[in-house]
């Protein structure tokens, strides 16, 4: 007995096969798209939180009325309001003696005021160049008298 065997055999066309690999390439393309959105969204909801913590985090304004040797932002405001009221601090100008002479009062009170083991060392450095006279640095040194005598 001969058998006849048929046989079909489909051969898929050239343009279906692009086809098939262009729509796998798409989703490919979505996976990744909502992969990236998934990871950002999940990004956000960490953060959110965080930022929150951090926002209510921040220490709250000290008054003026604190204690002298605790920074306060209120007198600190004071200072720069009474700083900047000399105008303008050209070289050589009204405004620039002055605002030296407000800061070197400064300085001298609050290191006057500190207790004893802080030293505060005021060094005014007076110089000159080719195009203005006058002209002068001023520098402060703080330093703690304990830590240096247990430092030798």
């Amino acid at each position: 007995m001969t058998e006849i065997v048929e046989e079909t055999v489909f051969i898929p066309q050239i343009s279906n096969t692009n086809q098939i690999h262009q729509q796998s390439h798409n989703n490919q393309h979505l996976k990744e798209f909502i992969l990236w959105f998934v990871l950002l969204v999940c990004l956000l909801l960490l953060a959110g939180p965080f930022a929150h913590h951090l926002s209510y985090s921040v220490p709250t304004v000290k008054t003026r009325t604190i204690a002298r040797h605790v920074f306060s932002e209120e007198r600190a405001l004071d200072y720069l309001i009474n700083l900047t009221q000399y105008g303008s601090r050209v070289r050589n100008t009204r405004g620039n003696f002055d605002a030296r002479d407000y800061l070197i009062l400064q300085i001298k009170r609050i290191c006057s005021m500190n207790k004893r083991h802080i030293q505060c060392e005021l060094d005014l450095q007076n110089f000159t160049d080719s195009q203005h006279n006058q002209l002068q640095n001023i520098l402060v040194r703080v330093s703690n008298s304990i830590n240096k005598s247990q430092n030798i």
